[in-house]
């Protein structure tokens, strides 16, 4: 199901940079343009597990943690990723991105369980792009 014109949180994984988190982008369709890349939905529906927005003791977004159902497009896109950024962990079906060097997360503040219009779009370029309802302050 498409998002429409809602407003989501997207984390972009660009192929040679830093993940990041942008606030507020609406995406319309089966594709995005960010920062000179298109991205096109990977046709894994909106739901991809549940997440949790990773926060450190000053409730500063520091990251997200996606935990992922099974299927063969998000095991090979996003159990597969090897980057300084990521962490994932197969056994738990689970995948920490960070949007800095900072990787130090106050567990209880970082268990929203959140679900919902969760996208996976995959760059021309290989990048990684996944949607998520608008994050809580």
């Amino acid at each position: 199901m498409a998002s429409g014109s809602k407003q989501l949180s997207i984390v972009c994984l660009p192929k040679q940079r830093q993940a990041y988190l942008l606030d507020a982008v609406t995406i319309e369709g089966a594709s995005v343009g960010i920062a000179g890349t298109t991205f096109r939905d990977s046709g894994t529906g909106d739901w991809l597990g549940f997440y949790d927005w990773l926060r450190a003791s000053d409730d500063a977004v520091i990251g997200v943690r996606q935990y992922v159902d099974p299927g063969p497009m998000v095991d090979r896109i996003l159990l597969e990723l090897s980057r300084d950024d990521v962490i994932v962990d197969k056994k738990a079906r689970s995948v920490e991105i960070f949007f800095s060097s900072g990787r130090d997360y106050d567990v209880l503040r970082s268990s929203d369980q959140d679900f919902g219009d969760n996208r996976l779009f995959v760059g021309d370029d290989g990048s990684v792009l996944l949607t998520f309802l608008p994050r809580a302050s």
